[in-house]
């Protein structure tokens, strides 16, 4: 038997705290223990509380990236899960600032708020696949004013390079197996290898050092 998580919810849309509601009652090892929509009452919850996971919506003021840090003070061991609009602006560099454990966008709360949930309480960062894309997209659509140098990935085969780009586009491993014309197979091994060298343990670090180093 699991231990039961509790959660809480920051969030100003009446149907996502509805749609939110309805998922998280249905896992047995996770209990709600708030719905808020004001900052303040939302912060003193976080005190007095100290949920395990937080549920930051991104139509909220502050800025869901100050909130993050706002909510961060308050309850330091919640893991955060930003649930972003897909047809707003993505501040890749603001995301990776935060402290937020996980990140998906509100139409992919159906498939994966749940295992995101569960992922980010085991220690893991948690961003969905389309969430990295958007990142990377948004990278070279919008690079920096102050170009940064690329930093050489340590030890990294071109073909681990490879890998590792299109790992960060949001591929999946047949994906990148199509692509690059090798077997799923041998992607895992390169996969295996990048994380050895790049010292991560997930598809996510490993596409966050890249947008860090190499976007």
């Amino acid at each position: 038997m699991h231990p039961t998580l509790c959660v809480l919810v920051f969030d100003d849309e009446t149907f996502v705290r509805k749609q939110l509601r309805k998922l998280l009652s249905a896992a047995s090892d996770i209990r709600l223990v708030g719905e808020m929509t004001e900052l303040s009452q939302f912060l003193t919850h976080c005190l007095v509380l100290q949920p395990q996971v937080v549920l930051l919506g991104s139509g909220l003021k502050p800025f869901i990236f100050d909130l993050a840090a706002a909510t961060h003070q308050v309850a330091p061991q919640a893991k955060m899960i930003a649930l972003l609009n897909e047809h707003e602006p993505l501040r890749a560099e603001a995301l990776l600032a935060t402290n937020l454990a996980g990140c998906l966008f509100r139409q992919e709360i159906n498939d994966h708020l749940l295992p995101t949930i569960y992922a980010v309480t085991q220690g893991a960062v948690a961003f969905s696949r389309a969430v990295m894309a958007r990142m990377v997209a948004a990278q070279l659509t919008n690079p920096p004013t102050e170009p940064k140098e690329p930093v050489t990935p340590p030890g990294l085969t071109q073909r681990e390079q490879d890998v590792l780009r299109l790992l960060a586009l949001g591929l999946s491993n047949k994906a990148i197996a199509r692509e690059l014309c090798l077997t799923e197979g041998t992607i895992e091994q390169h996969l295996k290898r990048i994380y050895r060298k790049l010292n991560v343990n997930t598809r996510v670090e490993a596409a966050t050092w890249f947008l860090r180093f190499q976007g």
